[in-house]
């Protein structure tokens, strides 16, 4: 059995068989387009026990949040309120191309409707915590809800989304750990 294995900018042909010397078993050709004498580790250092110089990808394995079904967003805050569940939720708008005009004639109406979500029933469940615009194409807005699907309901009714001027929506649960909004953890 025999491979071939990279040292020093080198081709190490090498042959498995235990009876042949060390001396024997290796032959060195060069390989086209290396230079010899350079070290195939990165310049960032060693690259460990293994050899690879490739960084390893971080995972997070993260388990999806266990929710019980309820009848209506109304026992859902109930429920959420009771037992102190209540999560951050980062939704991020990306308005459509050309609808700045169209924007600056909803937004009184969308503020109004920003100002009306206060957590209670008519809201459904869902208070605004912050919200504002992230230079001229983008919104970033953060609520306090029971579940995800409170805060998309809501979405719905936002004046910009009616009038066809936010061509992305994204939802995302956040945990803000520190600083001026760590209460909401």
């Amino acid at each position: 059995m025999s491979g071939t294995l990279e040292r020093g900018g080198a081709a190490v042909k090498s042959s498995m068989n235990p009876a042949r010397s060390a001396s024997e078993s290796a032959e060195f050709v060069r390989t086209p387009g290396k230079r010899p004498g350079r070290s195939r580790r990165s310049a960032a250092g060693n690259a460990g026990a293994s050899g690879s110089t490739r960084p390893r990808p971080f995972r997070r394995l993260a388990r999806p949040a266990q929710r019980h079904p309820a009848p209506s967003c109304a026992s859902n805050v109930a429920r959420a309120t009771r037992l102190g569940a209540m999560s951050v939720f980062r939704v991020d708008y990306l308005y459509a191309d050309d609808s700045a005009p169209a924007r600056d004639e909803v937004r009184p109406t969308h503020r109004a409707w920003l100002a009306a979500l206060d957590g209670s029933e008519a809201s459904g469940g869902v208070k605004l915590i912050a919200a504002g615009p992230i230079g001229s194409e983008e919104a970033m807005l953060l609520f306090e809800a029971a579940i995800a699907e409170d805060v998309s309901e809501q979405l719905q009714k936002d004046p910009f989304n009616e009038a066809g001027v936010i061509d992305l929506v994204t939802v995302r649960a956040w945990n803000p750990v520190t600083g001026e909004l760590a209460h909401y953890a």
